[in-house]
């Protein structure tokens, strides 16, 4: 018994190591990984039916501002939402989210020309339509309170 673990811990010594040299050696994402949650905003009618297909509920559609919010740190990487979308406009990245220590919530809005994201918010893209500018940013969420019944 001793004999076959010292023999595998010496054999050991002379191969390859299993795992990688991060951050050196960088992760590339399998194909068709669920990774980091992504929209295309020109295309959503903002009908809510991710929100409501949404089992984590971290999805909120205001159709009248034209605002999507996702909690991406809850956000169970399920695929429904992407699946129920009528016009096809929710995808994952084949990118790993960065990890973080607080909640942080994924908005999409559009807002007047000339209107910026509020103070502390990560920008992650930028993009002109008709009517204004559509911002998709990151901000810390608040403390979740008690739900809501659905």
């Amino acid at each position: 018994m001793r004999m076959g673990m010292f023999s595998e811990a010496f054999g050991n010594l002379f191969k390859k190591p299993a795992t990688r040299l991060y951050p050196f050696e960088k992760y590339e994402a399998i194909k068709d990984t669920r990774g980091r949650y992504t929209m295309d905003w020109k295309d959503c009618i903002h009908c809510g039916l991710c929100q409501k297909a949404c089992p984590a509920d971290v999805i909120r559609v205001d159709k009248a501002r034209k605002r999507n919010e996702i909690g991406i740190s809850g956000c169970i990487l399920c695929y429904r939402c992407s699946e129920v979308c009528p016009k096809d406009c929710v995808h994952f990245r084949e990118q790993y989210g960065a990890p973080t220590t607080s909640r942080t919530l994924l908005v999409y809005e559009l807002l007047p020309r000339g209107t910026e994201p509020p103070t502390g918010a990560t920008v992650e893209d930028k993009f002109d339509v008709e009517g204004g500018t559509v911002w998709a940013y990151t901000v810390n969420a608040p403390k979740p309170g008690p739900r809501a019944p659905r």
